[in-house]
């Protein structure tokens, strides 16, 4: 690691706060799409990933995208999640 590049336990840290503001984004109807397609676009190209989990983080935020995706589309399967809320934040910033 070079000097002065964040710790493990930091960037740790920012996936689950990204993952937190994600959630409660995606929870937001009214929430602004470029702050998703920010947020999402460096969990993609950082390669950040993690197991989902039925109490995590990211096991909150798949499911509020799976009910999401429901209500508007009448499907939840095939796609992962960031594929979801990117297509959602494209979408909305294109209404």
């Amino acid at each position: 690691m070079s000097t002065g590049a964040a710790t493990e336990v930091t960037l740790g840290e920012l996936h689950a706060a990204i993952a937190r503001r994600l959630k409660e984004h995606v929870e937001d109807i009214e929430s602004d799409p470029r702050y998703l397609q920010m947020a999402i676009k460096f969990v993609s190209d950082n390669k950040i990933t993690c197991v989902i989990a039925e109490r995590n983080d990211i096991g909150e935020l798949d499911k509020s995208l799976a009910r999401r995706k429901q209500r508007k589309f009448g499907t939840t399967s095939g796609e992962n999640i960031t594929d979801i809320a990117t297509h959602m934040a494209q979408e909305a910033m294109n209404e």
